[in-house]
């Protein structure tokens, strides 16, 4: 595919929020590049267009060795579609090289928080400050073979003072890496973006999301309405003043955070600096809050706190696929009129179901369990009664139809009285022409061989006659 008679597409190598991206050659130059191209169900929509025509000139603002280059910017008239090159970096992304490598050492996770510190602090420091709103490992490349890393994805970057092109209500950015403020849908600043580095660099650091295994209502509870801070939890050998660092960009409160991208950079470099020199245990860091070397009592207390949030999250698994279970019961029990058919335990099921939902709603995730425990069997029985007694009642209906039809088959008909006069004088049906013939015929015969005993008998009468008269 030939696009604008100025780019020859080799392949596809992604999709973004805002479009496609494939990597393509440049005819003229025989350069290799990135071109993203804004889908054709968004050609017509007028805020997409926006966003993405918004994050190409953000983007070419952009001018910096930690940020993704946007070349070109334009519109291919022949196949309908806005798009945008830029510098095609060979490498992974972030996500990719974790997935691949797991934990990183972390001589490996400074260098890369450390470039991609630069690429904040230039952005945030542009007029107006621009702020990313959704780094995250999937936005973070690494060139082959230099190790240089870019900051890719612009596409709901915002210009401080500039309103949202977006719809309302939407969280703008990846929920694991949302700052309390992005989810409030407050303003940000560039503190939304120190909060989504700080995870970044937890995760690249223990091979695992800070939230792993949560869903989004639930990663939401945590951050909004838990009042405990969130903390680096990693293993004890971990430098203290590192933990210190990660605990600070990730607080939840921006007064507690690190106000600027320059001030965590600058925490950052020193961090790599110590530990180049080996002494990166000893070191100490203004502004940071540092953990208490833990006595026995205390890490009992975090093996005990680790024990009940390991059973919290088991329990909320435990009703999440409980609550599951009865809605499809629940539905299956619905096909067969079970409400009608088995009243009594479909009220009390629903009661049950009812009683999980509240509980579960007031993440008293045991109670729910327990509801949705009860629930489950009562669903399953009032299906299973609805459907016997469906079943016999169709049984009743059949046999009921049968047998009206053999009594009506039973059943003599009905016939008229019979009067006097139908007695007396019976209608009899005429008979047929070939008997009438045989009957002439026979009567024909009788009377021809009867005419010599009449003549007899007429001269026998005649002689008595005449004596009679003598």
């Amino acid at each position: 595919m030939e696009i604008s008679r100025k780019y020859a597409v080799t392949e596809k190598v992604g999709q973004g929020g805002m479009g496609m991206v494939y990597k393509v050659r440049h005819i003229t130059l025989d350069t290799t590049l990135a071109l993203k191209v804004l889908p054709h169900e968004l050609t017509d929509h007028a805020e997409m267009r926006t966003r993405f025509y918004r994050e190409a000139r953000l983007m070419a603002r952009l001018k910096h060795p930690n940020i993704v280059q946007v070349l070109d910017i334009d519109r291919d008239e022949a196949q309908n579609f806005h798009y945008f090159v830029m510098e095609f970096i060979h490498g992974k992304t972030l996500r990719q090289y974790i997935r691949d490598q797991g934990a990183l050492p972390l001589a490996e996770v400074l260098h890369i928080a450390i470039q991609v510190a630069k690429a904040l602090t230039y952005a945030h420091t542009q007029v107006p400050s621009v702020i990313h709103r959704d780094v995250k490992p999937a936005n973070i490349m690494i060139e082959d073979p230099s190790g240089r890393v870019v900051v890719m994805d612009f596409g709901i970057a915002k210009e401080i003072g500039q309103s949202d092109a977006t719809r309302t209500g939407a969280i703008m950015g990846t929920m694991k890496y949302c700052a309390p403020e992005q989810m409030r849908h407050e303003p940000v600043d560039g503190a939304a973006d120190i909060y989504a580095l700080g995870m970044v660099m937890y995760e690249a650091y223990t091979g695992k999301q800070f939230f792993a295994g949560l869903d989004e209502a639930t990663i939401v509870g945590r951050v909004l309405y838990e009042p405990q801070e969130h903390i680096a939890d990693f293993s004890p050998d971990t430098p203290p003043v590192f933990t210190a660092v990660v605990t600070k960009a990730i607080a939840k409160s921006r007064e507690r955070r690190y106000q600027t991208a320059e001030q965590l950079l600058r925490d950052l470099e020193q961090c790599r600096a110590a530990l180049e020199a080996g002494t990166l245990e000893q070191l100490s860091l203004p502004g940071l809050e540092y953990a208490s070397p833990p006595s026995a009592s205390t890490e009992l207390e975090d093996i005990e706190n680790r024990l009940l949030r390991l059973k919290g999250e088991r329990d909320q698994r435990l009703a999440t696929t409980l609550q599951q279970q009865v809605q499809q019961a629940r539905e299956r029990a619905a096909t067969v009129a079970a409400s009608q058919w088995a009243e009594t335990v479909w009220q009390q099921a629903a009661a049950h179901e009812e009683r999980g939902r509240t509980s579960f709603q007031s993440r008293n995730y045991q109670h729910a369990s327990e509801a949705y425990q009860e629930a489950l069997p009562l669903f399953t029985h009032a299906y299973e009664t609805a459907q016997t007694t469906a079943a016999r009642k169709q049984e009743e209906q059949s046999r009921a139809a049968v047998e009206t039809k053999q009594t009506k088959a039973e059943r003599p008909e009905t016939q008229e009285p019979v009067g006097p006069k139908d007695v007396m004088t019976p209608v009899l049906a005429p008979p047929p022409r070939r008997t009438v013939r045989l009957m002439r015929t026979i009567g024909r015969l009788v009377k021809k061989r009867a005419r010599p005993h009449r003549r007899r008998a007429q001269k026998s009468l005649f002689r008595r006659v005449a004596r009679v008269a003598r």
